[in-house]
Parts: C-alpha cells; sequence; structure tokens
C-alpha cells in the first residue's frame, strides 16, 4: 500500500518582478502617488548632457565589430533584424540599457528551431516570472500586434543588464539615471531661476531719470516718446545731446545668475560621473589630464557597457561573442599605428614586421611595396 505525504507541497510559488527598477509611482492609503525619485528615459533625453552620453556610448558600442568562430551567429548578429540595419538595432539596444538599465531582446527561431532574427522589445512590454526556489526564470512579453501576450523562455531572451547584483532584486538591472535623480532636480530649478532672473533683467532696454521730482503718467509717456524718436530711426547711432535735467542708464544684469548658470557645469561633471565617461567629452576639461589620458578612461568606461552585452550574448548563444572595440575609439588606426612605432623605435618590432602588421589592419595599403635597402633611391654617393 502506497501512502502520500500529506506535507508535500502540491503547488509552487512564482514571483512576477518589473521589467525594471524604475517606481514612477507608489500607492499611499489607495491614493496613487507619483514617486520624487523617478526619472524616465524620455525626460532624460531632453537634457543635451544626457543626449550627449547616450548618444556617444550607444554609437560608440554600435560600431565595435563581434567577432565569433561560429560563422552563422556572426552573420545573425551582423545582420540582426530584417528591417533595421546592424548599427541601429545594436545602438538602440544599447541605448536601452544605458537609460533604463535593461535592455530585452527576443531571438526568434524559425520552423526548424534556428535563430530567425532578433527583435528588441521594450522594458514596459516585458515581466519576469521568476519560478520558487530560481530554478527557471520566463520573461512575459506583451506584443503591440496580434501576437498578444507571450511568454518567452529566459533561452530565448537577451537580458542585458547593468548592476543587477547591487539592486533589491539580482533580476534586474539599475539605471544610472537613478543616480542623477537630485542632479537633474538641481539643474530645472537652477534653470528655471536663471530664466525668471534673465527676463526680468533684461526686459527694460534703458532708463531715463528725470531730475524734476514727481512727474505724472502722462508726462512720462511724452518724454519717453520724445527721447525714443530722437534716438532711432534716422538718428540712431548718432550722439545722444541730453540736458542736466535728465539722465540715462542701462540695467546691468545681476552677477548672481552667472552663478546660477554655473549650475550646469556641475550637473554636466554628475552625468560623465554617473555614467564613467570622462567629463571632457562634455565639453568641461578636467584638470592634470592630457588627451592620451582621456582616451584611456574612456576606453575603460567602454568596456563596461561592451561587457554587459558580450557575455550576454556568449551565455545564452552558448559560444564565444567578442566585441572588438577597435573601430570605436581608434577608427583609422592611428592610435594603433602611432603604437607600432613606438615598438619598432625601441627596437622591439623589426621594421619589416612593423610593415606587416600596419597592413594587416588596412593602414598601409596591402600592394605598398616592401622596403629594400639595397636599393634606396634616397641613399647617397655615386651613382654605378
Amino acid at each position: 500500500m502506497k501512502f502520500t505525504n500529506p506535507f508535500k507541497r502540491r503547488f509552487t510559488n512564482k514571483a512576477w518582478l518589473p521589467s525594471s527598477d524604475y517606481q514612477p509611482f507608489l500607492i499611499v492609503n489607495g491614493q496613487v502617488v507619483k514617486s520624487a525619485s523617478y526619472a524616465t528615459a524620455s525626460t532624460a533625453l531632453k537634457n543635451s548632457d544626457i543626449y550627449s552620453v547616450v548618444n556617444l556610448i550607444s554609437a560608440d558600442v554600435s560600431s565595435c565589430r563581434f567577432e565569433s568562430d561560429n560563422d552563422f551567429l556572426l552573420h545573425k548578429l551582423n545582420a540582426p533584424n530584417p528591417v533595421i540595419n546592424s548599427y541601429n538595432f545594436w545602438q538602440s539596444v544599447t541605448g536601452a540599457l544605458l537609460l533604463n538599465g535593461n535592455a530585452y531582446v527576443v531571438m526568434n527561431l524559425d520552423a526548424s528551431g534556428r535563430l530567425h532574427h532578433f527583435e528588441q522589445v521594450t522594458p514596459p512590454q516585458v515581466q519576469i516570472i521568476v519560478d520558487d526556489g530560481e530554478q527557471n526564470v520566463n520573461y512575459k512579453v506583451t506584443y503591440y500586434d496580434n501576437r498578444g501576450t507571450v511568454t518567452v523562455p529566459a533561452g530565448q531572451m537577451l537580458h542585458f543588464k547593468l548592476l543587477s547584483n547591487l539592486s533589491d532584486n539580482k533580476f534586474i538591472g539599475v539605471s544610472p539615471l537613478q543616480a542623477l535623480v537630485g542632479d537633474l532636480n538641481i539643474q530645472d530649478k537652477a534653470n528655471d531661476m536663471a530664466l525668471k532672473s534673465l527676463n526680468q533683467a533684461i526686459r527694460p532696454n534703458g532708463v531715463l531719470s528725470l531730475a524734476a521730482g514727481a512727474v505724472d503718467p502722462e508726462a512720462k509717456e511724452n518724454v519717453r516718446q520724445e527721447f525714443e524718436k530722437a534716438n532711432s530711426g534716422a538718428n540712431a547711432g548718432r550722439v545722444m545731446v541730453m540736458d542736466a535735467t535728465a539722465t540715462y542708464s542701462t540695467p546691468q544684469i545681476d552677477s548672481n545668475i552667472a552663478n546660477l548658470l554655473n549650475s550646469v557645469s556641475y550637473t554636466r561633471n554628475q552625468v560623465a560621473k554617473a555614467f564613467g565617461v570622462p567629463q571632457d567629452f562634455l565639453n568641461n576639461e578636467s584638470a592634470h589630464s592630457n588627451i592620451d589620458q582621456v582616451r584611456s578612461t574612456y576606453s575603460q568606461a567602454l568596456n563596461k557597457y561592451i561587457y554587459a552585452i558580450s557575455s550576454e550574448l556568449t551565455m545564452k548563444l552558448g559560444v564565444g561573442i567578442d566585441l572588438d572595440m577597435q573601430p570605436a575609439i581608434d577608427p583609422d588606426y592611428s592610435q594603433y599605428a602611432s603604437s607600432i612605432s613606438d615598438l619598432a623605435k625601441n627596437d622591439a618590432l623589426e621594421g619589416v614586421q612593423a610593415t606587416h602588421i600596419l597592413k594587416a589592419v588596412g593602414f598601409i595599403p596591402a600592394d605598398t611595396p616592401d622596403f629594400d635597402v639595397q636599393n634606396d633611391p634616397t641613399k647617397g654617393g655615386e651613382s654605378k
């Protein structure tokens, strides 16, 4: 006779998680309250500094060259979608990663189960389902067409994320915008104050003071019209003649407005810091740095985003996927050629080796004849 365990669990719990760390609203006492710590991607892109950084990083990452021993997957990565070119597709994915801390790409399969194409979906379309014990993860995707809502297994979803292990939930990433909420609020208030101050300060073109004590409004208007008539039109630019009863002056903009405008530089530095790029890329020259240090710092920052993409691709596709950042940081190979030249000067490379290396990357045309020291036309001496 077989007995069943009455205490055995007959069900499994599932956790339904949001697709990003954003909390656009809170529910307090049954009322929907907008969260003060919320920064939307669409709002952030209206900030010129954030737009500049996101556009810079996403453009450079999408310029990187995919590398893999699997020719089939390499072709799919270089032609990810039938209606969007590779550059725009991966720039959009990287942009979503930077703004949301999460980017989602569904791997659509053909009838035989092989990868057909990639399709990006936005965080609002995705809900993460984690089974009890965290042994199984699925993604509930809501399409805006006749496909409706579909459950996509983790193996068919590329989920790129930032700082996932440091968030409240390790299955979702953290957006860099969350670190900029306070700074962006400061900048918005400073911009409003500066704009109001400028509007109030520059409204009058000049001040004409009369020494004749109290003057009724009609007399003031007559004086104003006569003064404007005498100094405008055909008389504009001519020498101004005034008697001792009137004094003309131009208003000065309050110097405190300049201090308000300086807050833009502060916020610019904070944006650069949040995304990990040198502030020099936002037209804020940093102290004690040269162009090589700036490039090196930017390359290190770019690597962090590249690894977030390449590691997810390697895991889900099952083969090694790398991204060569050479096209992004040194598209004309000038820095590379300079490094090879230094190695040759220090006898770390022979001249023939240096030439071969530079030909291999296309810096020197492949059909350039090799240098023959025995027949050097620039060499002095008697001709035979």
